[in-house]
């Protein structure tokens, strides 16, 4: 059982580690917007090119074939959002989880209270 120091060692511990999940949240935010941004005009640009380029040689090409070609072109990128908002969700649990912990050890210590 943790004593009544303890506790509010790691209440203070977990206060500091959910301010730097508030900041790394922020960022990560930031990051997965702005990834899918530049996947989404990257993909919108190969599908344009696809099209202008199969106008240019007389080629059909079908709806389906030019959103083929603009996978293919851009999968680091649609990698890199998947990534980043992958991070930003992770964070999110992160907090949540130290939120739960938080309720916790508040719980424990209300407990340590009520028995002194």
């Amino acid at each position: 059982m943790l004593t009544q120091g303890e506790i509010q060692q790691r209440i203070e511990e977990l206060h500091t580690r959910l301010e730097e999940l508030t900041d790394e949240i922020r960022i990560a935010g930031h990051d997965a917007a702005i990834a899918e941004a530049e996947y989404e005009t990257a993909y919108a640009q190969q599908r344009l090119t696809a099209r202008w380029q199969a106008n240019e040689t007389g080629t059909k090409l079908t709806a389906p074939a030019a959103d083929d070609t603009a996978v293919v072109a851009t999968a680091q990128l649609r990698k890199e959002a998947l990534l980043a908002r992958n991070n930003l969700s992770t964070l999110r649990e992160a907090i949540a989880v130290a939120k739960t912990t938080m309720d916790g050890l508040r719980t424990l210590a209300a407990s340590h209270r009520n028995i002194v």
